[in-house]
């Protein structure tokens, strides 16, 4: 059985997915007043679905920190961390992970904090990092290849929508905007 967690500045969300279809799910409330290591200790003596973490054969953490993609041909593996830093400021207890996305031919490096890396490893057999932009950034690959005009797509982070049936992007942070070609265009 897998088990997915995602973890975002409010709340884990814990998603199970098994062989023969059933699902399970569950929310915690992050208690904003300590760690995210220590809500996790927290979520893995009320969960239910962290019980008994020894059941599970893989689990999926899906983080939502700032994300930086690398080229595959430009990729290495030292170099990965030394652009991230330069990129984004991170904390002294953050190290950043990576992850291949083949579809787009890059690498997706991202932060994770150490001590919660330290209680998933302690907790679960295989646990394997993820950032939540690497599946937006498939399925809007995926739309881009549909019809011949070239296809803008930008994701933001705060978008809001007003009353007057316009977005207000006044709070907003541009997370990712890429244009994706479609192989038919010239």
């Amino acid at each position: 059985m897998k088990l997915i967690i995602t973890i975002d500045n409010t709340a884990i969300v814990l998603q199970t997915d098994s062989a023969d279809g059933a699902a399970e799910r569950e929310v915690y409330n992050l208690n904003s007043g300590i760690s995210i290591a220590a809500n996790l200790r927290q979520a893995l003596s009320v969960c239910a679905l962290l019980r008994n973490p020894r059941l599970y054969d893989r689990v999926t953490v899906v983080v939502d920190t700032p994300t930086m993609l690398i080229p595959e041909d430009e990729y290495t593996s030292g170099s990965a961390t030394l652009l991230y830093r330069n990129a984004f400021s991170m904390l002294p207890a953050d190290e950043v992970q990576t992850s291949p996305l083949d579809t787009l031919g890059v690498v997706l490096a991202f932060a994770v904090n150490k001590d919660l890396h330290f209680v998933l490893n302690e907790n679960f057999r295989y646990v394997c990092f993820a950032p939540r932009l690497a599946s937006t950034l498939t399925a809007l690959s995926q739309r881009a290849y549909g019809g011949f005009q070239e296809k803008l797509f930008c994701v933001f982070n705060g978008m809001f929508y007003s009353s007057n049936n316009s977005f207000d992007l006044s709070n907003a942070t541009l997370m990712f905007g890429q244009i994706f070609f479609s192989p038919n265009s010239s």
